[in-house]
């Protein structure tokens, strides 16, 4: 129980005295124990100890019974030039005896003839490696905000339907490389030429609404290609992202500190500004030599394809002054350059040639495969109704950030010949495709609504292939060609006469690989973004009108689509002899599907964009709601969404 002040007094003294008197008893005997412990010990007398120590054996010096006679140095020499030995060498002929005239004489020896010893080295033999990725994400994030007003929407399973419509529309646009490319296997040479000679007929079949560029041979080396058209750099990636990207990429890379919640002035919805991305960066510097005999075929292809899908039809409130036009570029570049240091020339070349050569052959094939497949796929259909009742607001449903990233480095030997008993092939390929459907609808109270954008998206396929090292292609000589025969027959060396070829002049010695298959270089890359971005909004802003005095923003645009794809075939300047067919080409194929304005009547396209095409042309499909007014749409109930910010990741 409680007690009252004056108890309560009187309790705390008596405490403070029975705690005095505890310690008075407590220090009166630690005091006598302290004592006891301080006293001094008592000591006793040191004993006496007498030592006795004898030591009756005497160490002899050491003496370890070796006889040490030292030489009388040589005297010095008689005469300049003349040794102590030649000085005490009788200087009378010496004789030897001959043999009796009627006895047999000495058998004669049988000596062997002098022999040229050949030096042996280790020769490394060639590395085949062989590399499979695979990349792949997908993200639903359909996200339903309902704030009570019972307003329509169209169902996320329709607009995903004609995301699909437009996939298949892109794959009828692309030059079919994805079909040769399966995961770990090597193309077929026959079946890529043939698709390469009918490259040239894309072009001459596009049709209206579809834009395809074909560049074949020379006319795709050395040049940058945008959209079909001749430019003088490849785009900045950052520099051309959508504003809403750049402005957050600025904000994060100015932050030190803040508050990451902070909400900006005025009232801001996002449903758009997502980010998705594939890169992939190969570099190779494998099996080379500065001569190479090929007994049979050289196959060498660089081959680039770019597709670009866009359906950006908004509601006209979506398309005022303050929304930007939507962007799709193809960019692709094809280089060659030596391996030589610029400037530099050919020093002159001593008249020698290999005096010595080693062999390592290889029985089959030589395999160098790097093979990256990503694919993205994103559906950010978001249904929302908005309204604002606080001083500051920012609501996002979009901003995703999506990215499959790959880099690969494959190293190998350079020989100072190479003979391959079968075919050398090499090809670099390179498939992207971006699809986008950013149908936006916007409704309800826009009066107040200072900045509205559905459009600013960048759709970007950027490419490059780039070879370090040129290689001559000349036909097989006879000597080379019987080489090549003599060790696919079993033979273990080269002739001395091949050693002797002007194509090796200057060398002392050849490190030789001989391959009894093929020599085979492949590196592709396959990239494809999917993204259906159509978002439904309906402002319930009436009551909020009145009191509107900050800025009201809507972004259901600003998505960024990107494929980011880089080969670098490196080696060294090299003559090819070629006993069979010589294949070499560069293609550079570049397609757009771009929709951003009103629907035309009577759309329709050739069969080279397949039914697909046609399909999701036709205008029930792309033409936009009648007006502003959701009110029209199919009824989608909220039962579907979520107001859950996790239910994307615990889905």
């Amino acid at each position: 129980m409680l007690l009252d002040r004056s108890s309560e007094a009187i309790a705390h003294f008596i405490g403070l005295f029975h705690l005095d008197a505890e310690a008075a008893r407590l220090r009166e005997s630690y005091d006598a124990f302290r004592a006891l412990t301080e006293a001094p010990p008592d000591q006793a007398d040191l004993p006496h100890v007498t030592v006795s120590i004898r030591a009756p054996y005497d160490v002899p010096p050491f003496e370890p019974g070796l006889r040490h006679v030292i030489l009388e140095p040589p005297p010095q020499p008689l005469a300049p030039g003349l040794s102590t030995f030649a000085a005490a060498v009788d200087p009378a002929p010496m004789r030897f005896p001959l043999p009796h005239p009627h006895l047999p004489g000495p058998e004669p020896l049988d000596l062997p003839p002098p022999q040229t010893v050949m030096p042996h080295w280790q020769v490394p033999l060639p590395n085949s490696m062989v590399t499979v990725t695979v990349q792949r994400l997908e993200l639903s994030d359909n996200d339903f905000l309902d704030f009570g007003h019972g307003t329509e929407f169209v169902a996320p399973a329709e607009l995903t339907a004609q995301l699909l419509e437009l996939v298949d529309a892109a794959q009828g646009l692309t030059l079919g490389l994805s079909a040769l490319m399966q995961p770990g296997e090597l193309p077929a040479t026959a079946a890529l030429l043939e698709l390469l000679a009918k490259a040239d007929g894309l072009e001459a079949d596009a049709s209206d609404g579809v834009s395809v560029s074909v560049l074949h041979g020379a006319e795709a080396m050395g040049v940058v290609l945008i959209d079909g058209v001749a430019a003088d750099a490849m785009p900045d990636i950052r520099a051309s992202l959508p504003l809403a990207l750049r402005r957050e990429e600025d904000e994060d890379d100015s932050e030190d500190g803040d508050n990451p919640f902070a909400v900006a002035p005025g009232h801001h919805v996002n449903t758009g500004a997502n980010l998705v991305a594939n890169e992939a960066h190969v570099g190779s510097d494998w099996v080379d030599a500065p001569v190479i005999a090929v007994m049979g075929d050289v196959v060498r292809l660089q081959v680039i394809s770019q597709v670009n899908v866009l359906l950006d039809r908004d509601s006209p409130a979506l398309t005022g002054p303050d929304s930007l036009p939507s962007r799709a570029v193809n960019a692709a570049r094809i280089e060659l350059a030596s391996s030589a240091a610029p400037g530099a020339e050919a020093a002159a070349v001593d008249p020698v040639f290999p005096r010595a050569w080693q062999v390592v052959r290889v029985e089959g094939d030589v395999i160098s495969l790097n093979w990256t497949q990503s694919h993205n796929f994103v559906t950010d259909h978001d249904r929302a109704e908005i309204e604002f009742s606080g001083s500051n607001t920012f609501i996002e449903m979009g901003g995703n950030t999506l990215g499959n990233f790959a880099s690969l480095v494959g190293l190998g030997f350079h020989y100072d010949l190479i003979i391959i008993g079968g075919s050398m092939i090499t090809m670099n390929l390179i498939e992207q495709v971006n699809v986008l459907l950013d149908s936006d609808s916007i409704g309800g109270t826009l009066g107040p609504v200072t900045g509205i954008s559905g459009g600013d998206n960048y759709l970007l396929n950027y490419a490059s292939i780039a070879s370090i090292g040129v290689d001559t292609v000349l036909a097989l000589p006879d000597n080379f060609r019987a080489a090549g025969e003599s060790l696919a027959g079993g033979a273990g060396t080269i002739p001395a006469s091949l050693a002797q070829d002007p194509l090796f002049a200057g060398k002392t010695s050849l490190s030789v690989l001989y391959i009894s298959g093929d020599l085979i270089e492949v590196n592709a890359i396959e990239q494809h973004n999917y993204v259906g971005d159509a978002d439904q909004v309906y402002l319930a802003l009436q009551e909020f009108v009145a009191n509107a005095g900050d800025e009201i923003t809507v972004t259901t645009g600003s998505n960024a689509l990107v494929n980011d794809a880089r080969i670098t075939d490196a080696g060294i300047d090299s003559t090819v002899l070629a006993g069979g067919q010589i294949y070499t080409d560069a293609l550079i194929h570049q397609a757009g599907l771009i929709d951003s304005g009103a629907a035309p009547s009577g759309v329709a396209l050739p069969p080279l964009t397949g039914e697909a095409v046609a399909a999701f042309l036709a205008s029930d499909m792309i033409d936009p709601p009648a007006g502003d007014d959701l009110s029209a749409l199919p009824h989608v109930t909220g039962d579907g969404g979520s107001l859950d910010v996790m239910h994307s990741v615990l889905a």
